[in-house]
């Protein structure tokens, strides 16, 4: 079954309802003082649209160059592109860099000589000597510049993942290198390496507490493998065609492979936790049948029980969102209770 690359009637008119908008939105945003929230905003939904009609348009070209695979979670197994992750990824790169004028705008035009003072008169002594106009943040765009660079090179080591299977005794070190470019900035031009210190322990440690190079060597860190459970290449859920849902996907372990004895108290105490599935033998109790694999969805289908794909889709999506705001309301409201400040202030004033 060929994957279809054409939008629908429907598809279309949507799209170009979404990409017009977005685009009105950020056109009325210059007319302002640059209002990056909202432009910010505008280019999530003009990213979408571009990101869904790349990835139906080019779906067929991929899979005409061998970046092909099947769909485990139908019925028929049709083929569908890989490397997908390259086009977003073009698209996420492409959206933050058109991005960046929106945060600089007052910088660039209301508060420099851009456009802002163009009223202004300026005195002869006030030529020769120098300018009385507001400093361009340089600072604050050399770090989005690096977070830019980082960005880039770890776009290019999935990209590269996807086209040579790349193994992990070679890759794990390159988000490490990749975090180069944000080090060397912040180490330019902020260098502290102190942390606040929470109220209740400020009496014990102090207000702030110096952690010296561990603070760059935390920010530089790697993700890690634990090796609880093995690591295949495809942990995605397992479909039932009898019921046309997903399930979890489960690692069995044979009866003479059992885990450690750590690793198996560790993984009966996320089975307590309903963090996974763990299924015992009936004949032996302290022997692990199979254990859920521990991804996000996974999870979700621990928690909710079998789903629909497309089901299960929006709840994870949805599921993100509402971690997401919930995150930034602990950030700005809840960490008052253990901080004394929020930095939430002292950004919006900088500005």
């Amino acid at each position: 079954m060929a994957v279809p690359s054409e939008l629908t009637r429907t598809e279309t008119l949507s799209h170009l309802a979404i990409s017009g908008a977005a685009l009105i939105i950020l056109a009325n945003t210059f007319t302002g003082e640059g209002e990056p929230l909202i432009a910010s905003l505008a280019l999530s939904a003009l990213a979408f649209s571009l990101a869904y009609c790349m990835v139906r348009w080019l779906g067929p070209t991929f899979i005409k160059a061998g970046f092909k695979g099947k769909d485990l979670s139908k019925a028929h197994q049709p083929l569908i592109p890989e490397c997908m992750g390259a086009v977003c990824a073009a698209v996420y790169l492409l959206v933050i860099i058109v991005f960046i004028p929106f945060p600089f705008y007052k910088d660039i035009v209301a508060a420099t000589s851009g456009g802002g003072n163009r009223d202004v008169v300026l005195h002869v002594e006030h030529v020769q000597q120098g300018r009385f106009l507001h400093r361009f943040p340089h600072s604050k765009l050399a770090s989005y510049l690096s977070a830019i660079i980082s960005l880039q090179t770890t776009a290019l080591l999935g990209i590269g993942d996807d086209l040579f299977d790349i193994r992990w005794r070679h890759k794990w070190w390159i988000p490490g290198l990749a975090s180069i470019p944000i080090l060397v900035v912040y180490f330019v031009d902020f260098g502290v390496t102190s942390i606040v210190i929470p109220i209740p322990l400020q009496p014990y440690l102090g207000e702030l507490f110096n952690l010296g190079p561990l603070y760059y060597l935390y920010m530089a860190l790697r993700r890690h493998l634990f090796g609880l459970v093995p690591c295949p290449r495809h942990r995605l859920p397992r479909f039932v065609a009898r019921t046309g849902l997903l399930e979890p996907s489960v690692t069995p372990w044979p009866r003479d492979a059992q885990p450690h004895p750590l690793v198996a108290r560790a993984l009966r105490l996320l089975a307590r936790l309903r963090l996974l599935a763990l299924r015992v033998r009936d004949d032996d109790p302290a022997s692990i049948e199979a254990t859920s694999n521990l991804t996000l969805l996974n999870l979700w289908l621990v928690w909710r029980g079998p789903l629909r794909e497309d089901r299960l889709a929006w709840e994870v999506t949805l599921l993100q969102l509402a971690v997401g705001l919930f995150g930034l309301f602990v950030r700005h409201r809840l960490a008052l209770l253990i901080f004394k400040e929020d930095n939430w202030v002292f950004s919006t004033t900088a500005v």
